[in-house]
């Protein structure tokens, strides 16, 4: 996403992207954030209720572009100039749900005043999750017997939520 503009309440308001656990106000997140001076902040909430810690920081001058991934429990927070070239800025690990609440975070830091951001050529993707498919043996009937050696049928349906099923095999052992 790409900060246009941030109105300059205090010199720690802050416009930014924003990962969170859940939506309640103690939520462990990850935040990528420019301040009004072009200070960039990447910071984390690795505990529940717990303080906001500063990772790593950099500097940008307004339009600031900003960028945040995640590839499994690693985030990374990177700014750029022109949307192109991209500048690492810090990275981290942090366990949480494969559902997120992703964002923009925007706040005065005062409780005086309201601040207002100006975000604009904001791309979200993403992979959407591999669900795994779900079989159910359908021959033999569940209790069924059988006498050694004779040969016993085998019959299944398959069914994928997020794809197709090509086949399904089964294994003596």
């Amino acid at each position: 996403a790409r900060v246009t503009s941030l109105q300059n309440t205090d010199p720690y308001a802050k416009a930014g992207l924003m990962v969170r656990e859940n939506l309640t106000a103690g939520s462990r997140h990850v935040i990528l954030d420019v301040k009004p001076g072009g200070g960039v902040e990447f910071m984390m909430r690795s505990a529940s209720s717990g303080a906001t810690t500063f990772i790593a920081g950099g500097s940008a001058t307004f339009p600031a572009w900003l960028r945040l991934t995640r590839s499994g429990n690693t985030f990374v927070g990177a700014h750029s100039a022109n949307g192109t070239t991209w500048t690492e800025i810090g990275r981290v690990t942090l366990t949480l749900p494969a559902g997120l609440n992703v964002g923009f975070a925007v706040t005065s830091h005062t409780t005086t005043a309201l601040a207002t951001a100006m975000f604009d050529t904001v791309t979200v993707s993403g992979q959407p999750a591999n669900l795994p498919p779900s079989v159910t043996l359908t021959a033999p009937s569940n209790g069924q017997s059988f006498a050694a050696p004779g040969p016993i049928a085998l019959a299944a349906t398959a069914a994928d939520s997020d794809g197709q099923v090509a086949g399904v095999e089964f294994f003596s052992g």
